[in-house]
């Protein structure tokens, strides 16, 4: 995966990791499972019923350089689904993040090297909504 500069849906989060909501390409700040060889620790929980998801997350790193921080962030996502008809739904939900400095997103690869996204702690916070098709 980080060859690839991907990570699939390994985790229940949404912005440190991403689900099908969240999967739209605008956020550098997801990680891979390896964090771009940088190494990952993280502890999940979710809960999904029919109409409500819940996802929350505690991410860090297993060794970084001297100046950045071995914890990347932690990350929650709730995301309520409306059923139209029995095929036919609206996904909408929301997703926020508090970001360490030691987050290497995917996009960040480790061909011609790896990087970190950025030297400051930040909060981020994103609405989505999706619908089939």
């Amino acid at each position: 995966m980080t060859l690839a500069k991907t990570y699939g849906y390994w985790g229940y989060t949404g912005l440190l990791t991403v689900q099908g909501p969240t999967d739209t390409g605008f956020d550098g700040d997801a990680v891979n499972i390896s964090n771009n060889g940088y190494g990952l620790t993280t502890f999940q929980t979710k809960r999904d019923d029919t109409d409500i998801y819940l996802g929350a997350g505690w991410f860090g790193n297993s060794r970084t350089p001297d100046g950045r921080s071995s914890y990347l962030g932690t990350d929650l996502l709730t995301i309520l689904t409306y059923h139209f008809t029995k095929i036919l739904a609206l996904d909408a939900g929301m997703a926020y993040a508090h970001l360490a400095d030691g987050v290497s997103g995917y996009s960040k690869g480790v061909i011609g090297g790896t990087a970190f996204n950025s030297n400051t702690a930040r909060d981020k916070t994103a609405f989505f909504y999706k619908t089939p098709g």
